[in-house]
C-alpha cells in the first residue's frame, strides 16, 4: 500500500451525526404528507446528490408525494432540529482530524450535498479548520457512485490517486471511492453495510476511532513530507 497523502471525507454520516436527525425528519415528513417511506429508496438516496437522489425517489413514488413536496417537509423537519440544537460530531472525528493535521497529512470534504450547507455544518462543528478544499454536489454534474467529486478533491489537493484515502458511510459513496480507485475506508453509520458495500472497501471501521488506531500502527501509513 502507498502512503497516504491525502484523506477526503464524506460529510453527513462520517464526520458529523446528522444522519440521525435526517431519518427522524424523514419520518416526521412522512406523518406529515401521509406516506410511507420505502426503506430500499432512503438507502438509494444516501450519499447522492439532489438531482440523482430525484431520480431515485421518482422512481417508486411516480403520484404522491412529490419528491420537491417530499423533500420540502424533510427540510423544514431537518433544518428546525439544527437550529435547535449543535451538531454532534461522530466519535473519534476530532481527535483523527488533529492527528493528520499534526502529521501534516492534507483533508478534503467531498459532499453531494449543497455548498451553504457544507459552510455552516463545517463552520459551526468547528471542524472547517481542517480542510483544504470542500467539493459540494451543486457544484459536480456527476452524483455518487460517480467517482467524479473525490477526482475533484483528489486534483485540489495535487495528488496521486494512490495517494488519496476516501472516507465514506454510505453505499454510494463506497461504490464512487472503488470507481475511482481509491483506497477505500467505510465506517457504516445509521445504516450497517451489506456484503456488498464490504467487498468494495479496503478497510471497514466500526468507528472513527478504529481507523486513527490503523493509522497509528501503521496498517495504514502516511506520507511523510
Amino acid at each position: 500500500m502507498s502512503p497516504i497523502g491525502c484523506f477526503i471525507f464524506d460529510l453527513d454520516g462520517t464526520l458529523v451525526d446528522t444522519e440521525t436527525i435526517a431519518n427522524e425528519s424523514w419520518k416526521k415528513a412522512e406523518e406529515r404528507l401521509s406516506f410511507k417511506m420505502d426503506e430500499k429508496v432512503l438507502f438509494g438516496m444516501k450519499g447522492a446528490n439532489h438531482a440523482s437522489a430525484k431520480i431515485v425517489f421518482d422512481s417508486f413514488y411516480q403520484t404522491h408525494p412529490t419528491f420537491e413536496e417530499a423533500r420540502l417537509a424533510r427540510d423544514y423537519f431537518f433544518n428546525k432540529r439544527l437550529d435547535e440544537a449543535p451538531i454532534p460530531l461522530l466519535p473519534g472525528v476530532k481527535e483523527t482530524l488533529t492527528y493528520l493535521k499534526e502529521h501534516d497529512i492534507d483533508m478534503a470534504i467531498a459532499s453531494s450535498s449543497r455548498r451553504r450547507y457544507v459552510e455552516f455544518v463545517t463552520t459551526s462543528t468547528g471542524i472547517r479548520k481542517y480542510f483544504s478544499s470542500l467539493v459540494c454536489g451543486d457544484e459536480i454534474k456527476e452524483s455518487k457512485p460517480n467517482p467524479a467529486i473525490f477526482e475533484a478533491a483528489r486534483n485540489m489537493a495535487h495528488m496521486e490517486v494512490n495517494e488519496c484515502a476516501v472516507v465514506e458511510d454510505s453505499i454510494n459513496g463506497v461504490k464512487a471511492g472503488r470507481n475511482g480507485s481509491f483506497l477505500v475506508i467505510g465506517i457504516p453509520n445509521a445504516i450497517p453495510f451489506d456484503e456488498e458495500t464490504s467487498a468494495h472497501c479496503d478497510y471497514v471501521f466500526l468507528s472513527m476511532f478504529e481507523m486513527l488506531e490503523a493509522i497509528k500502527d501503521g496498517r495504514i501509513p502516511l506520507l511523510k513530507k
